[in-house]
């Protein structure tokens, strides 16, 4: 059993993730680490090749262009290795700290799975060693995410490959033809593995950590990249598909994966519903009452508290549980336009790659496409609380708690700060919530029963 490991880096090289792939257990031969190494400046290479330097065993790998994203990133690398089929290849994203045990466990797991088996996907927790405030807030999601819904998701749904310390059989690379040179190239190897008859399976026993984006401009970063690149899915993967070979998944693994990717649809499909709902709500008055009304409070009770049924997997106390519920919907519910304007473009343009690291460097494009966030976002914030006030109802709470998201747009830019001023800006992530449970008080003071 041989697994190479592939570090990947672009201007955000963390030395302690690097070393953790190194300090491996297991017998001599079981892997070799390979960094892949895409960073532009000076500074970045030169903290790479430095490492290279202090540790010969590493091999370090540059390519001339970043051609590809991420997927040629490694598909640059497995060429240049010329690997054999019975090779493992492990993801190693930068901030990726792997448990020194990580790979002779993961040999114990692959050596009996059968060769359908693609790729083999690990469960990450989060990084709290020196994380920032922003990073302490909202990665609790990251345990959520990978513990709850992706070991689900083998069982019940689709399982999609996302890296993170997950590895693939070179031989599946080879039938594929190497990993689909899209921005989510992650998904589209696990579509397109679906697709030629192999499958995934989830490693419930992995143990590595990797971080949350640092913050609120990193995550705009990642938002919209995921984003983008779920459109161009939907625009080359998918018509693809239809084209060549036939996607064969179970029922309820194509309901899973239209709901994993239609996320995206939906964030422009809330912008809408925002407004004509709150319109809507307006017109009912007490003479002409809905009859869908009476079962609303319970709707919006449930809406309020189905979140905390589940957070319980990565929140260490129900202070910290509270904490991401109203973090978390004061900065995903400013970032929707954002995420809805970065899937529109991509339907129609090919989107671009941009690395979320601490360090990481962000194109020309991304600074413009920030700066406009900035800009458009509070105005949008403006018009929301207008209609609110305009259109009364009890769902003008809802407008309400939404036009204040979308208005501290630029506050959320120093949630990551330590002192008063990074207290403050996460104190204020109370006020959308607030709005929330303000509705559903009216609702239920409204409503007839």
């Amino acid at each position: 059993m041989r697994f190479v490991v592939l570090h990947l880096v672009c201007d955000d090289f963390d030395e302690e993730a690097a070393l953790s792939c190194i300090a491996q257990q297991g017998p001599s031969g079981l892997f070799q680490l390979v960094i892949c190494d895409d960073s532009e400046t000076k500074a970045g290479r030169a903290q790479v090749d430095a490492f290279c330097a202090a540790h010969p065993g590493t091999r370090l790998l540059r390519r001339p262009a970043r051609d590809g994203f991420k997927a040629g990133n490694v598909n640059h690398a497995l060429r240049t290795l010329d690997i054999e089929r019975s090779t493992w290849v492990v993801i190693a994203d930068a901030d990726e700290m792997l448990a020194p045990d990580h790979l002779w466990e993961l040999a114990c797991f692959v050596d009996d799975l059968p060769e359908s088996t693609a790729f083999v996907q690990g469960l990450s927790d989060r990084r709290l060693d020196s994380a920032t405030p922003f990073q302490q807030l909202l990665s609790v999601e990251i345990p959520w995410c990978y513990r709850t819904c992706l070991q689900s998701r083998e069982t019940y749904g689709f399982l999609p490959f996302l890296g993170h310390a997950g590895a693939f059989r070179a031989s599946a690379w080879l039938a594929l033809g190497g990993m689909p040179v899209v921005v989510s190239e992650d998904y589209a190897f696990a579509i397109e593995a679906r697709r030629a008859g192999m499958h995934g399976v989830v490693w419930p026993r992995s143990s590595s950590h990797e971080n949350y984006p640092p913050d609120f401009r990193s995550l705009h970063r990642r938002l919209c990249k995921f984003s983008a690149g779920t459109a161009e899915l939907v625009r080359t993967v998918f018509p693809g598909s239809r084209q060549e070979r036939p996607l064969a998944l179970s029922t309820p693994e194509r309901i899973d994966l239209a709901m994993q990717l239609g996320v995206y649809f939906l964030n422009l499909a809330a912008l809408g519903n925002l407004f004509l709902t709150g319109w809507l709500a307006s017109r009912v008055t007490e003479e002409t009452p809905l009859m869908i009304a009476a079962p609303l409070p319970y709707v919006f009770l449930a809406f309020i508290l189905f979140p905390f049924a589940t957070l319980s997997a990565g929140a260490r106390n129900p202070f910290e549980m509270l904490r991401y519920w109203a973090a978390a919907n004061a900065v995903y519910l400013s970032l929707i336009p954002s995420s809805v304007v970065a899937f529109m473009v991509a339907l129609f343009k090919r989107p671009r790659f941009d690395p979320t690291g601490a360090t990481s460097r962000q194109g020309a494009h991304g600074r413009l496409s920030f700066l406009a966030a900035l800009l458009l976002t509070p105005a949008l914030g403006v018009l929301t609380l207008a209609c609110a006030l305009c259109w009364p109802s009890p769902f003008q709470w809802v407008m309400a708690g939404f036009g204040i998201s979308f208005l501290l747009f630029p506050v959320w830019v120093g949630l990551h700060r330590h002192g008063l001023t990074g207290r403050l800006c996460r104190l204020l992530c109370f006020i959308p919530v607030t709005c929330f449970i303000a509705a559903m008080i009216d609702l239920w003071r409204n409503c007839w029963h």
